[in-house]
């Protein structure tokens, strides 16, 4: 027994995301925006998410399969609804596609404080500028002399 072989044409071409999966995924994560909420309740996790797409490319419906919260469903929901595929024509029939993507979502990071090279090193003299100040280990600095009198 052979088996039949089948013309390509004979199956439906699902949507594509241009560029691939990767391309997606940097996509959702560009857009994606953490939710405000207070500090000790920085959650991490999934939202599963189903979406409907149309014969044009377009996410026509969503459905929450596995949330996280409200806040966490709703900005999942915002970044799928922006999603454009790319559908080959099918036989000009109108077909509309399920696709589920699972939306991560990690705490941001605490901002790092600025940290300035800034080293300050003053000597005191009675009447007149120290010859031979103190050099200090950067090489890019300033040196201020400031004279001071002295009340009599």
């Amino acid at each position: 027994m052979t088996k039949k072989s089948r013309n390509p044409e004979s199956f439906l071409h699902r949507p594509e995301y241009p560029g691939g999966a990767k391309a997606l995924n940097a996509f959702v994560a560009q857009q994606l925006v953490y939710p405000e909420i207070p500090k000790e309740e920085q959650i991490e996790g999934v939202v599963k998410i189903r979406l409907d797409i149309d014969y044009k490319g377009r996410v026509i419906r969503t459905k929450i399969l596995q949330g996280l919260g409200p806040l966490f469903d709703a900005e999942a929901d915002r970044v799928v609804r922006l999603l454009k595929f790319t559908v080959e024509h099918n036989r000009n029939l109108k077909v509309t596609f399920h696709k589920t993507l699972n939306i991560t979502f990690r705490p941001p990071a605490p901002p790092q404080p600025a940290q300035t090279g800034l080293n300050l090193n003053y000597s005191v003299s009675k009447s007149h500028p120290d010859p031979n100040p103190p050099k200090s280990g950067s090489k890019r600095g300033y040196s201020y002399s400031i004279p001071l009198k002295s009340k009599p």
